[in-house]
């Protein structure tokens, strides 16, 4: 194919040198989807550079193999002198809404990736980063956002991986090793899905962001979908409108059409107005988009979809299903979903069956049934022909085979009973022993950080301990892989409460703000495979549960601690000095010491009192009273608080509030 090539001018120091850059707008001679850049131009020269918006809109392309000779895609930033950015520079827009691009393929000598350069692929998921044999793979100046890659993989050499990972652990879905990388071919199934409808009208909007210094730019990237042919019973809305990505659904867009399916593309974000984006309070709220569509009984979406307006199907009442399909994205977000029960009584939400668990307890009392993808019926499934429903089943399905076997042997009914027993001890502890150290033991030992004691474990460094206790049960699981989930609450239950639980059953608690799963850390990516599914670990770890978990992870063996012992917070024990002392002060602390029902009592109030990250004098004064009514000692009271107060912060962003909302007693002793 032909390309077209350009030459460019770049300053370096005093002098300067010239080099090619490449973009092609009509890419439609490229065969079997597969885009190969070359590494010279019509003269020669090197390509260094893909121009900023040269593939942009190129709809066929499936994947791309960009040279070695490449160090840009888009133009690096500079200061045009105001201050701020340059905006024309800073937007790449290289391959945006190349919306079947499945896998790139980049080297690793690549030194920068403008904004947005795959902004609407949203079918992205292999990002290849080939092995020159560079000596340092530079990602400083990749510009890539979570929101081009919540469905792709990074690949990387082996000897990148550690940096890749320190640098995008938050941006792509997965890091992985080059030699895992799958090909694009592979891949292809994943652009499987329905024709888009005919007849559809497509208005852009610009869309108001805050960017640098509370600079304000404008880009026109959202667009919205209205004027449907009424004529059309199923509506499949494409993923791209006019060239331009389609995440917006207007809020009247389908109002009172005769449409009974509707198919929505996985680049679709809102229907109705985004939070973010109003001019009064009904702008912000209500949306019609397929209000009065009373023909309408399935609705196919993607996990992606993160806000739905109010009243956005009222009196649509024949809806029946409800299907969200699975992208690949680590998390489903409902919070923004304003839907009600008097539409959805009598409709079946289908979910992906990771999302099960989160889903459910919020929408079951909103929809008839709330269930997984494998149980929607079959004649739904057939109305919309080629859509891949679940990109990746859950791997522990496969595993209750294995177990099976376990049960056979039961023809010797006689050894069961002598069996059992034999089983129950050693399984939880003993067996897991010897795996965890075959090496060496880890150490645990103490450092300052800025100030601050931090706990150094299997080469990471953690201020939290409550990351710390995270990372010790993440490394126990790991050199454990039989560990069933009972056993782990036996192992790790301190004062009766299970450190290690299962997401099913960590869900259904709640911490003192009353939201659910909040005792433990509840996020994707702090959860831990088992074989029987996800665990997570507590989150909470004041001192009275501190300490005993490190006692069990000592008799466990695995974990020690190194030239300053783990538990050297007994600087929270002065406690002993006052039985040190004659019998003067030993009566104080003996005539009324604090209980663990006691100190529930005060970490609530003190919970209360940091809900908005700001603690009045007023307040201290009451849970210093507090304190003493328990028999806390003043001293005692103060090296707590602080404690209680670091721990909550480290956890939240400093906010700056500038007056506290009053009605703090009201919650206290309301």
């Amino acid at each position: 194919m032909s390309f077209n090539f350009s030459r460019d001018f770049q300053t370096q120091g005093s002098g300067g040198y010239h080099y090619s850059t490449v973009s092609a707008k009509d890419v439609s001679s490229i065969k079997g989807g597969e885009l190969v850049i070359p590494s010279q131009d019509n003269n020669g020269g090197r390509v260094e550079r893909i121009k900023e918006n040269g593939f942009s809109g190129c709809s066929n392309i499936n994947s791309v193999i960009i040279p070695d000779t490449v160090r840009m895609i888009g133009k690096p930033d500079y200061d045009d002198g105001s201050g701020y950015l340059s905006l024309t520079t800073y937007f790449s827009l290289s391959f945006s809404c190349c919306n079947n691009l499945i896998s790139v393929s980049v080297p690793d000598t690549l030194s920068f990736i403008g904004a947005q350069a795959f902004d609407g692929c949203v079918h992205l998921k292999s990002f290849i980063v080939r092995d020159t044999g560079a000596d340092k793979l530079t990602l400083s100046r990749w510009r890539l956002d979570a929101d081009d890659m919540y469905g792709c993989t990074l690949y990387v050499a082996e000897r990148h991986l550690a940096n890749a990972k320190k640098n995008f652990d938050k941006i792509f879905y997965k890091i992985d090793k080059l030699e895992n990388a799958p090909t694009w071919q592979s891949l292809l199934s994943e652009l499987d899905r329905p024709m888009p409808s005919q007849g559809l009208k497509f208005e852009s909007s610009g869309k108001s962001t805050e960017g640098w210094n509370s600079h304000t730019y404008v880009y026109g990237r959202v667009s919205k979908a209205s004027n449907f042919d009424n004529g059309l019973k199923n509506l499949v809305i494409p993923e791209i409108g006019d060239n331009k990505l389609i995440r917006q659904i207007d809020s009247s867009g389908f109002f009172s059409t005769n449409i009974k399916t509707v198919y929505l593309p996985n680049s679709l974000e809102y229907i109705g107005t985004p939070d973010d984006n109003y001019n009064g309070y009904n702008d912000r709220y209500n949306a019609y988009s397929f209000k009065n569509c009373t023909q309408l009984s399935v609705i196919n979406a993607s996990d992606r979809l993160k806000h739905i307006g109010t009243g956005a199907f009222d009196n649509s009442f024949n809806i029946k299903h409800f299907i969200i399909r699975d992208t690949g994205m680590p998390k489903m977000s409902i919070s923004n979903w304003r839907i009600t029960k008097t539409v959805f009584n009598d409709c079946t939400l289908y979910v992906p069956s990771q999302h099960l668990s989160t889903v459910k307890p919020k929408l079951e009392k909103t929809f008839r049934n709330v269930t997984t993808l494998d149980q929607i019926p079959a004649e739904i499934i057939a109305l919309f022909p080629n859509v891949k429903y679940e990109i990746s089943k859950d791997e522990p399905k496969a595993e209750p085979k294995k177990e099976t076997p376990k049960p056979q042997p039961a023809p010797t009914p006689k050894a069961e009973p002598k069996a059992e027993p034999k089983k129950e001890t050693p399984k939880a502890q003993p067996a897991p022993a010897p795996k965890a150290q075959p090496t060496q033991k880890i150490e645990i030992t103490e450092s300052v950080v800025n100030g601050k004691t931090a706990f150094i474990f299997n080469g990471e460094t953690y201020t939290v301990k409550g990351k710390l206790c995270h990372a010790i049960a993440k490394y126990y699981i790991e050199q454990n892989p039989d560990i069933t989930i009972s056993q782990l609450r036996e192992t790790f239950n301190i004062k009766n409460v299970n450190a290690v639980e299962s997401v099913e059953e960590a869900i259904k608690t709640t911490d003192s703000s009353g939201t659910p799963g909040g005792s433990y850390y509840m996020k994707d990516a702090d959860q831990i495979a088992t074989k029987e599914g996800n665990v997570v670990v507590w989150n909470y770890w004041p001192e009275r549960y501190y300490t005993p978990f490190m006692e069990i992870v000592e008799k466990l063996n695995f974990v020690s601690s190194g030239d300053k012992p783990v538990k050297e917070t007994p600087k929270a024990q002065p406690t002993p000095a006052p039985k040190a002392e004659p019998k003067k002060e030993a009566p104080k602390p003996e005539v009324r010491r604090p209980s663990a029902d006691d100190m529930n009592v005060l970490d609530k109030l003190i919970d209360a009192a940091l809900e908005d990250f700001v603690l009045t004098d007023e307040e201290r004064s009451v849970l210093l009273k507090k304190s003493k009514e328990i028999g806390l000692g003043e001293d005692e009271f103060k090296i707590y608080l602080n404690g209680k107060i670091q721990e909550r912060m480290k956890d939240k962003p400093a906010e700056k509030v500038e007056e506290k909302k009053k009605g703090f007693f009201a919650r206290l002793f309301g």
